[in-house]
C-alpha cells in the first residue's frame, strides 16, 4: 500500500490500510485485486484474482447467506 502508486494515487486519510506481511501467506494475496469470500464456519469459498462484475460477485456471495 506504499510506495510510488501510493504516491501518485493516495488513498483518502479516512481509509484503513490494513495490510500485514502475515496476510500473503495467510490468505495467498498479493497486491493485486483479490478477494476471498469465507462463508459463516470460515471456509474460504471463494478465492479470485483479478476484478469481478456486481453481478459476478452477487453470485458468489447471495447462496452464502
Amino acid at each position: 500500500m506504499e510506495g510510488s502508486w501510493q504516491k501518485k494515487h493516495p488513498l483518502p486519510e479516512w481509509m484503513s490500510k490494513p495490510m500485514k506481511q502475515s496476510y500473503f501467506s495467510d490468505f495467498g494475496v498479493s497486491t493485486t485485486a483479490t478477494l476471498v469470500i469465507a462463508d459463516r464456519q470460515g471456509v474460504v469459498r471463494l478465492y479470485h484474482k483479478g476484478l469481478m462484475t456486481l453481478e459476478e460477485l452477487e453470485a458468489a456471495v447471495v447462496p452464502l447467506l
